[in-house]
């Protein structure tokens, strides 16, 4: 319900939602990758799902309660987005570096296939790429 709303105060990195046998929580990308920030893993613990989620409604139920509200936040958001600096601008910086991180990976592969670099340095290389591209995506 809250993907992408909810960051690591330590990191930055993106909250996801995750169950356990009888427990769902939310806890930091990081914990289960390492961070994209720091490259080691986030540890700043997680909470439960239903803590969040009972806050996130009773404020929906609120704020549907204030349709004027509703239609200044709607307002504000379209500006942001349309904006060269809003949420349009920031996709296209994250699809770009996207691009680069996917590049670099074939570059890496290119330099394993013709031998300048042993399978273990391929392997970390690889390793490592994947945690950058897999921090931009969930940016």
């Amino acid at each position: 319900m809250l993907r992408g709303l909810v960051r690591c105060p330590r990191c930055g990195g993106n909250y996801t939602g995750y169950a356990r046998h009888d427990y769902r929580g939310y806890r930091c990308i990081g914990a289960n990758t390492g961070s994209f920030a720091t490259k080691e893993r986030c540890t700043p613990g997680g909470f439960p799902t239903q803590l969040v989620e009972d806050l996130v409604w009773k404020s929906v139920t609120e704020a549907l309660s204030h349709p004027d509200m509703l239609k200044r936040e709607y307002r504000r958001v379209v500006e942001a987005t349309a904006s060269p600096s809003g949420i349009g601008a920031e996709r296209k910086q994250i699809e770009v570096a996207l691009r680069r991180a996917k590049s670099q990976e074939d570059r890496v592969t290119e330099a394993y296939v013709g031998s300048v670099m042993d399978l273990d340095r391929y392997q970390a290389e690889m390793e490592k790429q994947k945690r950058q591209r897999s921090g931009l995506e969930w940016s």
